[in-house]
């Protein structure tokens, strides 16, 4: 549920909230029941840069070419995957100000760097994680078919590796992420029963579900397969 103060409370984030969601469900024809959770940021807590600052400082892109290589954002950006790099570049244009979010933040990189092994695993680890952010948004709006399933269960199968790589670490926001990574191993172990391990691209298709997992879905391909028999 929808904090019921923030819904109640008559702003102008609220409205262009109420009138986002009123869109949302108007144009993309979906129940939006999926959306339980909002979340607001105060404005103070990054550093304010202006168009014209950020072209000048080239944070994300040069100033002569416009493209991401020679920025600040192309020297930093090692990251394995592709939330990484979405998160590397608002970390970037949206720099900290608290002076305890940044040494929080400079202590885990810190972490990461004096652990030279345990990193290197990490990221070998992460670089088997695909784009669970776009792949679960199809899944919102049923646009998903077999091999984005496949996709999900690959993703979902590294993460119990990874979380236990980040046991390993002892700072404050590494421990943090550790804690709060939920493995979905009955995800990945409901997909990997249902879905075949080589599925087709398109649902229309068919064959993507496997024998046994629903007595409808066996019935019906029997019906198919094996007609004459039936009648």
């Amino acid at each position: 549920q929808l904090d019921k103060a923030l819904l109640y409370e008559n702003s102008p984030g609220t409205r262009a909230l109420c009138a986002i969601m009123r869109y949302i469900a108007q144009t993309q024809k979906v129940d939006l029941a999926y959306i339980d959770k909002i979340n607001s940021y105060d404005s103070g807590v990054y550093l304010g840069i202006d168009v014209n600052t950020r072209r000048s400082l080239e944070l994300c892109e040069t100033m002569r070419t416009r493209e991401k290589r020679g920025s600040l954002l192309w020297v930093l950006d090692k990251t394995k995957t592709a939330m990484g790099a979405r998160l590397l570049r608002k970390w970037v244009e949206q720099p900290l100000v608290g002076v305890n979010e940044i040494l929080a933040r400079q202590n885990a990189v810190t972490e990461l760097f004096d652990n030279f092994i345990a990193k290197e695993e990490l990221q070998r680890l992460l670089s088997e994680i695909n784009d669970l952010e776009r792949l679960m948004t199809r899944v919102v709006f049923n646009t998903t078919n077999g091999k984005d399933m496949k996709a999900i269960e690959q993703s979902v199968n590294a993460l119990v590796p990874i979380k236990k790589q980040l046991a390993e670490f002892r700072g404050a926001e590494l421990k943090a992420c550790e804690e709060n990574l939920d493995t979905l191993e009955d995800i990945g172990e409901y997909i990997s029963n249902a879905i075949v391990d080589d599925p087709p691209f398109s649902v229309r298709e068919g064959g993507m579900i496997k024998k046994g997992f629903s007595e409808e879905a066996d019935e019906l391909r029997s019906m198919m397969e094996d007609g004459h028999s039936w009648i």
